[in-house]
Formats: C-alpha cells, sequence, structure tokens
C-alpha cells in the first residue's frame, strides 16, 4: 500500500485536495468515484528514490515537536503504529507534514521499521532522532523514547528562540542605524554643507571629510553597495565549501567571548544528545558520532574526529572528552562521575543543563555588551556629522564678531 496526493471536483465543481493511501492509483481513483468525487490527478507522494516528489518538505521545529508528542500518546495508549501515524497526519494541519507522515506510513505499511522510514529523510529526522528511535523500537520502549525525544526537540527549540528573541534588537538597532547614517550622508549632508562651499572660505578638516564620503557615497555608492553584494556572495560560497567554513569558524572559536559562546551552543548540543542516545539504550560507540555530527561548528566536530576511536578501543568517555580539549573542566568532572556511578545518562543530562543554564548567561552578557556598544557607535556617527556641519557655523559667527 501506497501513498498519493489526490486532486477531484466535487458535486459543486470545487477542487478537492488530500493524502490517502491506496494498493494502486486506479484502486484510489475508484474509491474517489464512490465518494462522489471526479478525479484530476493522483500522484505517488514518494518515488523509486524513497524521496518526495516534487518538491523539498520542510518540517519546522515546532511542528516536529508536536508530531513526536502525538505520537507518544498515541503509542502510550497501545495504539499501532501505522494507526498512529494516520491520527497524527489527519491531525496535522500543513499539507508539507501530511505529505511526509503519509509517506512514513507506506514504508511502515511495507514492514519496514519507523526509524527506517524516517531514515529516508533525513533534512526532515536527524540521525539523533532516527537512532533513538531505532534503540527504542529494539528495545520495545518506543513509546517511552518518543516522549523523551518530544522533550529534547521542545527544549532545543525553546533554547533557539530565546537566542533568536535575544539577538533581535541588537540586529534592528544595527540595521536602522546604517539606513539613517547613510540617508543623513547621501541626502542631508549634501543641503547643508552646500551653503559653506559658497563661501569660500576654508573648512576645518572634519567638515572636509564627511564632504568627501558624502560625495563618494552620492557618485558610487550603487557601486560600493553591489560590491559589499558581490563580497557577500562570495562568503556564502566560501561559507558552502567545508574547508573554508571550519577554517572560519576556526577564527570564531578563538575570539574572547564569542568563541565562549559559540562552545557553549556545541557543548550543550553534545551532551543533550548523548544523553539522549544513551538513555535511549543506544551504545555509546553508536551515539557518539551521532553526537559529535549533532554539533553545528566544523572545527569542533574536527577535535572530536577521534573521540569514537578512542572509547572503542577501551578509553574511558571522560579521558576522551578531556584529550579533545573541547569541553569546559565541570562537564568532564560530571562524566567522570557518571561513569565511576554508572550513571552516565543522569551526569550527561545534568552536564547539559549546565550548559544550557551557561549558554543563557553568555547571550545575556553578549546582548549586555553590544546594546552600549551600538548605542555609542550610532553616538559616535551622528556626533561627527553633526560637529562637521556645526564647526563652520561655529567659524563664521566669529568672523562676523
Amino acid at each position: 500500500m501506497s501513498a498519493y496526493s489526490w486532486q477531484a471536483l466535487d458535486q459543486q465543481g470545487k477542487t478537492q485536495k488530500g493524502i490517502a493511501q491506496a494498493d494502486s492509483a486506479r484502486q484510489l481513483r475508484q474509491q474517489l468515484r464512490d465518494k462522489g468525487l471526479t478525479p484530476l490527478d493522483v500522484t505517488t507522494v514518494v518515488d523509486d528514490n524513497r524521496q518526495i516528489k516534487g518538491r523539498r518538505l520542510s518540517l519546522p521545529a515546532s511542528e516536529l515537536v508536536l508530531i513526536l508528542r502525538q505520537l507518544a500518546t498515541l503509542t502510550q495508549a497501545s495504539l499501532p503504529l501505522e494507526e498512529a501515524l494516520a491520527t497524527v497526519s489527519e491531525q496535522s494541519e500543513r499539507p508539507a507534514s501530511k505529505e511526509l507522515l503519509a509517506a512514513i506510513r507506506s514504508s511502515v505499511l511495507e514492514g519496514r521499521s519507523l526509524a527506517s522510514s524516517m531514515s529516508d529523510f533525513p533534512r526532515q529526522f536527524p540521525n539523533w532522532l532516527v537512532s533513538s528511535v531505532d534503540a527504542g523500537e529494539r528495545s520495545g520502549q518506543l513509546d517511552a523514547v518518543l516522549e523523551r525525544l518530544a522533550d529534547h526537540a521542545e527544549q532545543r527549540l525553546s533554547i533557539t528562540r530565546r537566542l533568536g528573541m535575544t539577538l533581535i534588537y541588537p540586529v534592528v538597532v544595527t540595521v536602522v542605524a546604517i539606513i539613517v547614517v547613510v540617508a543623513m550622508m547621501i541626502v542631508v549632508v549634501p543641503k547643508v554643507t552646500a551653503v559653506f562651499v559658497q563661501s569660500g572660505d576654508e573648512l576645518p578638516m572634519l567638515t572636509r571629510m564627511l564632504m568627501g564620503v558624502s560625495e563618494f557615497l552620492n557618485n558610487y555608492g550603487i557601486y560600493f553597495l553591489l560590491a559589499l553584494l558581490g563580497l557577500g556572495f562570495l562568503l556564502y560560497r566560501a561559507w558552502n565549501t567545508p574547508a573554508a567554513r571550519q577554517r572560519i569558524q576556526g577564527v570564531f572559536l578563538r575570539l574572547p567571548l564569542l568563541g565562549r559562546f559559540i562552545r557553549s551552543v556545541n557543548t550543550s548540543r553534545f551532551t543533550r544528545t548523548l544523553s539522549l542516545l544513551v538513555t535511549s539504550a543506544v551504545p555509546l560507540a553508536e551515539a557518539l558520532p551521532v553526537a559529535v555530527r549533532s554539533m553545528p561548528n566544523d572545527a569542533l566536530r574536527q577535535q572530536l574526529a577521534g573521540i569514537t576511536r578512542s572509547v572503542i578501543e577501551g578509553s574511558p568517555l571522560g579521558r576522551a572528552m578531556r584529550n579533545s580539549e573541547a569541553f569546559p573542566p565541570l562537564v568532564l568532572r560530571l562524566v567522570d562521575v557518571g561513569e565511576s556511578s554508572g550513571q552516565l545518562d543522569n551526569m550527561l543530562s545534568r552536564a547539559a543543563d549546565t550548559q544550557e543554564e551557561n549558554l543563557t548567561a553568555l547571550s545575556e552578557a553578549l546582548v549586555g555588551l553590544l546594546q552600549p556598544a551600538l548605542i555609542l557607535l550610532v553616538g559616535g556617527f551622528v556626533l561627527m556629522i553633526v560637529l562637521a556641519v556645526m564647526l563652520p557655523i561655529l567659524s563664521f559667527n566669529q568672523l562676523i564678531a
């Protein structure tokens, strides 16, 4: 049985759309006719390469949390997995989510596991989620694992939203300040300084500099903007190149406060993912590569490239993490305690909590520094413009006196 996307006309001539399961397209067309609908188009949701046909389907983090929470609730109620998937698909309001869940249910009906079906869509379901689902299916604790996955996804969403809200104010202030200063240099300054030029007197250095910048922006501003866009495009291309991106991210790690912030983001992601996988009964040798890949920074992932090999060769996890020099001392001590006490999953969870608290504190410190810095920077630009305009006026007043 496969998943099909269909369009049909009802008796009033209106177009209806939906997702349905059927053995063949012909059977689905007959089912639509039995309901009084005239089929217009019936296409499979998944192609021969196990990919969604026609377009890339996005799955927002909030939608992923909702899907995992609903699947956990339905499986805890002893509902068969294919029925749970069908129920979640029917309750979803986004057509993309409906198609995605229909494709997964189609794979499950073919006899594949839920983890294997999710692995066909790596953009929507990351490795840490698929590995945990696989462990839950093997251990017979899929409902508990789905509940933990929903909690984990919700925590990640909360952290992302909190960081986004923290950075909104500095970004808005920066953009507005740039627009205001450029507008003053292009529109206001030429009109004011034209009076000084007509007087024929020698102008102060600051005024001449301001007039030069204003003239440059008026004459070559469009070319300067195009150059900035070209530079941005080159940086974008470099960012999409793994080697260049790793070097750029390595430079960011060496910056004083920003480097600590980036390390906190990555280490909290690593410890939280590893805690989730270990709690879900995923073997440590399999969980470590997944946790490393969950880190967004390529330079830190390169530092942790040998951690899995060290653990497989018999090295304790705490020692392997210490050799990488990527983790703060508190995380390393918690991991050591967890290994010696047999409660590694709990200690990893506590380490993740401490790193997330540290991340919150660092984000607040960054914003606390950015806000006055931006205010001083904007105030400095405005002060320079005001002084450049006022100095010639004061000189004229002294001459008249």
